[in-house]
């Protein structure tokens, strides 16, 4: 486990760019996709892969979401919820709608710091502000 590796969960077409632009620059990515033959195509890259979103999440603090909607998101998002921690980083590149989005990361009142507002879809975890 390397705290400066980048988490990838979704290695659709968007996922496989981002993963190869990643490893072109010398980033270690970890990533995970349901599609085993997603995962082998990450592996085929250079990319280290796991068995599901929520081992992304343990091993890294920087984690992009691609995947293919909104609703997905939000069903990801609950899966890895309990393993973000404190200033992590999930940059979500999914084709959706940023207020579900938004929605499915602040239904129990959780606080995140939005890191990048001109993406607009980036956020950081932090359970611990008000």
């Amino acid at each position: 486990m390397s705290k400066s590796s980048v988490g990838l969960i979704g290695a659709g077409l968007l996922g496989q760019s981002i993963a190869h632009c990643l490893l072109r620059s010398n980033e270690a990515v970890i990533g995970f996709d349901i599609d085993p033959q997603r995962c082998l195509e990450l592996a085929e890259q250079g990319a280290q892969t796991v068995a599901s979103a929520a081992d992304v999440c343990q091993q890294c603090r920087t984690i992009f979401l691609s995947l293919p909607d909104s609703t997905v998101v939000a069903e990801v998002i609950e899966r890895i919820r309990s393993k973000l921690q404190s200033g992590d980083i999930v940059i979500d590149t999914t084709t959706g709608n940023p207020r579900d989005t938004r929605a499915s990361c602040w239904p129990r009142g959780e606080s995140l710091t939005w890191t990048l507002p001109l993406l607009d879809r980036a956020f950081r975890f932090d359970p611990e502000r008000d």
